[in-house]
């Protein structure tokens, strides 16, 4: 995805591929489920500009620390938390990618445009009324499809991919 081979590349070669970390952190789902993240701001794609984030591996044991470590936490309306850490990114290099976020600078992409470019959905899970995810297994990616926001595309190695119990299968149009 985007030159980076997840579960293989590092951050040092996120680095060398979409440039500086602007931060580093934790987050906390509130459902419990935490995950370490590199976020790098906008990145420039040709003519394309979008933010990018990465997850790194790491173990719950390792992010509990870094929980620790971190100090003040900042809350989001979902519910979720943000540990930022005071480390930088040396001290992750050798992390491996496990997922890339893509936020493009484009508002509006709908879904026609996104279905000509990936196909139809093995998937959908309506997140509210202005908002649905796409899931696609084979391809380890969720596209979250906004009326009113920047859509958000998720990338993880397929073998990792899990889909929402929530979601409902697909049938393609016809």
């Amino acid at each position: 995805v985007l030159d980076i081979d997840l579960g293989h590349a590092t951050l040092a070669d996120a680095i060398a591929k979409f440039g500086g970390v602007e931060g580093l952190a934790v987050f906390e789902r509130s459902d419990g489920e935490s995950a370490l993240e590199a976020y790098f701001g906008t990145v420039r794609f040709g003519p394309l500009r979008a933010k990018v984030i990465t997850t790194l591996g790491s173990q719950e044991d390792e992010r509990r620390e870094l929980i620790a470590q971190a100090g003040e936490r900042e809350g989001s309306p979902s519910g979720d938390w943000k540990y930022p850490l005071s480390d930088g990114p040396a001290a992750h290099a050798d992390r491996r990618v496990t997922g890339i976020t893509y936020i493009p600078e484009t508002r509006n992409l709908d879904q026609t445009f996104i279905r000509q470019r990936f196909g139809e959905p093995a998937a959908e899970l309506r997140e509210n009324d202005q908002a649905v995810s796409w899931f696609y297994p084979d391809r380890g990616l969720s596209i979250l499809i906004d009326d009113e926001s920047r859509e958000v595309f998720e990338y993880q190695a397929p073998r990792d991919f899990r889909m929402p119990a929530e979601a409902h299968p697909r049938t393609p149009p016809g």
